[in-house]
């Protein structure tokens, strides 16, 4: 449906400035927008139902060649084709109107607008990485080509410098991100002599088997670790306190990196984190002890109200760097075949293990799937809140003692009894 809108002016078009992130669409009525991208550039669109109940999206052209007052004569005369029963996209592209925009980075921007609000739909924090990965691999590489000139070789340029790189993960993201835009040239705009080039490379690029991730799991080495994070909150408050809350509550890096304020219950004690920032697409529930909530009150002041709970402290509406544990690891003296952030993992699972607690609890804090399907939905529908409360309180007390040198806390008497 067309969005309801204040009709624009000119003074009010040139007053409006681009945004340095995100592209912002101004709204005419009927269906009609000006489309201004971070660049600067300013492209009159309009978004309509087709006949055949698609919702489509038709360009007239950049400001700089077409006024409102023209943008508005194209709308009226696309609505009179639209009152027919016939798709005035059609006959744009079978005419050859070389004012439509199908250049790669503008069908991008708009596949990206479009995951906000059509299924299946992307969360903030995805399509901002999504919008990264465009920028800094696919725009300058095919950005400014049309999508229809786009060959296998271009795509595989591309895929083949990021393999040269190792970078699997990235890869992977790079295929899906190029499948959605070129299907949305395909289906949604119907533009000849596309290709979905992103599906032409199934069984290439495959990540190889998983690298064992460094960590530590002797006691006293752990202690040196401690140590040592405490004394980098002289270099960098934000990443001790990163690095002690990863270590407290195991989660991966990423699931920390992106934590936001709205996912943490401090009255129940409870962290949820929402499905989509899981690797395994399913809701998880970490329960938050003396240590963490701890770390959770410091980190109030830093945020400063801000989205998230380990903000970039140059942009504070983007979450820190995923780099930055790493790098605070390398600065002090942690090689990387000695520990990695997500080792952390690692290290709390051995001990736990070693010191008898119930590896079911130990399993759902890691939030691991079990390969048995029927045994992993009554794990996982379970949750194991009161036992696991139990063990990651005797976690945070066993790193204070190892850290101080003090005798570790004691067991709980009945844990080996699986309650949970």
């Amino acid at each position: 449906m067309p969005k309801i809108a204040t009709p624009l002016t000119e003074a009010r078009i040139k007053k409006t400035k681009p945004d340095p992130v995100k592209t912002i669409n101004m709204f005419d009525g009927g269906g009609l927008y000006l489309q201004i991208k971070p660049s600067g550039t300013r492209l009159w669109r309009m978004q309509y139902p087709a006949p055949d109940g698609r919702r489509r999206t038709l360009s007239f052209g950049p400001y700089s060649k077409i006024s409102l007052e023209e943008a508005r004569f194209r709308r009226s005369e696309a609505l009179a084709i639209l009152e027919k029963g016939i798709d005035p996209f059609a006959i744009k592209r079978t005419s050859g109107n070389k004012d439509v925009d199908i250049r790669f980075d503008t069908i991008a921007m708009q596949m990206l607008e479009d995951r906000k609000t059509i299924p299946p739909t992307w969360n903030e924090a995805y399509i901002f990485d999504s919008l990264s990965l465009f920028r800094r691999v696919l725009f300058p590489e095919i950005g400014d080509m049309q999508i229809n000139k786009i060959d296998r070789q271009a795509v595989k340029t591309i895929l083949d410098s990021l393999l040269a790189q190792r970078k699997f993960g990235v890869i992977k993201k790079i295929k899906v991100l190029l499948s959605y835009v070129f299907q949305r040239a395909l289906n949604s705009m119907e533009i000849p002599g596309v290709v979905d080039w992103a599906k032409q490379f199934p069984k290439m690029y495959l990540s190889p088997p998983p690298v064992h991730r460094a960590a530590i799991t002797k006691p006293s080495e752990l202690a040196k670790l401690l140590r040592a994070v405490n004394a980098y909150s002289d270099v960098s408050l934000l990443s001790s306190l990163f690095l002690r809350f990863s270590l407290l509550t195991f989660v991966r890096p990423g699931e920390a990196q992106k934590a936001e304020w709205f996912e943490f219950d401090l009255q129940d004690r409870l962290w949820r984190i929402p499905a989509q920032k899981m690797k395994m697409r399913r809701p998880h529930i970490v329960p938050l002890t003396d240590h963490s909530l701890a770390i959770l009150d410091k980190l109030r002041s830093i945020s400063g109200g801000g989205q998230y709970v380990f903000p970039n402290l140059y942009k504070k509406d983007r979450p820190i760097s995923e780099n930055l544990a790493r790098v605070a690891l390398r600065t002090m003296g942690f090689g990387k075949d000695v520990v990695t952030p997500h080792g952390f993992r690692t290290t709390a699972s051995t001990i736990l293990n070693e010191k008898g607690w119930p590896s079911i609890w130990i399993e759902r804090q890691l939030a691991h799937q079990d390969k048995n399907k029927v045994r992993d939905a009554y794990r996982h529908a379970a949750e194991f809140l009161p036992g696991r409360k139990k063990m990651m309180d005797w976690w945070g007390h066993y790193l204070d003692a190892l850290e101080t040198g003090e005798p570790e806390p004691e067991l709980p008497i009945n844990f080996f009894s699986h309650e949970g």
